[in-house]
């Protein structure tokens, strides 16, 4: 597996309803016409910049939001959080993919804030890939369903087989559930929305402090 083949893999999915396909769909009140293409590449380049700096980590929460990755294509990273990004990971620029002003989510600024005290920039992807919306309102939020997350559940497979990271991290019950249901090990931490900003923080810390001790 590679870049190229994944981000082709996600882009021709077909099309599933009340999901929203970052690499294959347009909004039509924020993104440029060539948004897809853009959001292929941005990915692109960061799986590519993680097959060099080989973290050890996955970092794996529920679902792009409507504020952060359908916009930016990139897993748990805003487009406010682009240049930053690169510069960590000595990566290609990321491009916008939207015509509106840059957005940041809750959750990427939160999980963002923590990376960057730690000394690797993690893997990190969604047990759903794709946006999941409230009907009739595309720029909602919604919990993806059961049937939503075991037919998409196989793009995490991939990326784990692909990267064969040491130690899984299942941010929030709904990825940890769907982790555990594919008999992957992994560790749970709170979720950052919804005031879990603390939670999320020390669960991580403690994660990270176990094994630096260990490593010793």
């Amino acid at each position: 597996m590679n870049a190229e083949e994944f981000t082709s893999q996600l882009s021709t999915q077909k099309d599933q309803k009340l999901l929203f396909n970052p690499f294959k769909d347009i909004c039509k009140l924020h993104d440029l016409k060539n948004a897809d293409k853009i959001r292929i590449n941005n990915l692109k380049i960061y799986l590519e910049a993680q097959e060099r700096n080989k973290p050890r980590h996955l970092w794996v929460a529920e679902a792009p939001g409507y504020n952060g990755s359908r916009r930016s294509g990139v897993y748990l990273v805003s487009e406010k959080q682009f240049e930053e990004t690169s510069k960590i990971l000595n990566s290609k620029p990321f491009n916008k993919a939207t015509t509106t002003e840059a957005k940041d989510s809750i959750t990427a600024k939160a999980i963002f804030n923590m990376m960057k005290e730690l000394n690797e920039f993690p893997l990190t992807f969604d047990i759903m890939p794709f946006h999941p919306f409230k009907n009739n309102i595309p720029l909602s939020n919604r919990t993806p369903t059961k049937k939503e997350i075991n037919n998409n559940i196989h793009y995490m497979k991939v990326l784990i087989d692909w990267f064969k990271p040491k130690q899984i991290i299942a941010i929030g019950r709904k990825a940890e559930t769907a982790l555990k249901e594919m008999n992957i090990n992994c560790i749970y931490v709170r979720h950052p929305a919804q005031g879990g900003q603390k939670e999320f923080s020390e669960g991580i810390k403690k994660i990270y402090n176990i094994y630096a001790f260990h490593s010793n």
